[in-house]
């Protein structure tokens, strides 16, 4: 069996996940609480009715907020290796992904606005088989990066 990736995402990135679980959050609020509002406004509905969704919805969001974003940054790890990525990720479900240089299209770096607020960037490793990101990267690390699979990824390509 191999051993784990050893690199970790910078901190920061537990707060981008608790943000976006927050926006979530809201958005479902507005898809899922307020139609039952309206039904039980314009229908004679028993407000209990209300109050099982919003216990169930905060079931699961209140887990989103505070405990997933920990334990998916336990989880994440990366390594980039001469021949190979080398992802560990997942919540529920843990996902390795081994990515072979020679399969490398390209790499890219991205910044949402809330990755920029708190200095973060991901790296997109793409190929014929979809994209994996690696997200809670510095700039300057995220640049160091996408050139350093780039560069491997190339040098695969030119061995081949």
């Amino acid at each position: 069996m191999r051993p784990l990736p050893s690199e970790r995402l910078n901190q920061k990135i537990k707060a981008v996940w608790r943000i976006n679980s927050l926006i979530a959050t809201f958005c479902w609020t507005g898809f899922l609480i307020c139609p039952i509002i309206v039904l039980i406004v314009l229908t004679e509905i028993s407000r209990i009715w209300l109050v099982i969704p919003i216990a169930l919805f905060l079931v699961w969001r209140v887990p989103a907020f505070f405990v997933f974003p920990r334990i998916r940054y336990a989880r994440w790890r990366y390594e980039i290796l001469h021949d190979e990525v080398d992802i560990l990720e997942g919540l529920f479900f843990v996902t390795r992904t081994i990515i072979p240089m020679i399969r490398v299209q390209y790499t890219d770096t991205s910044q949402g606005p809330i990755m920029r607020a708190f200095k973060l960037s991901s790296v997109a490793i793409v190929t014929a088989g979809g994209t994996v990101k690696i997200p809670g990267l510095t700039p300057q690390d995220a640049d160091a990066l996408r050139d350093k699979i780039a560069a491997l990824a190339k040098i695969a390509k030119e061995d081949v």
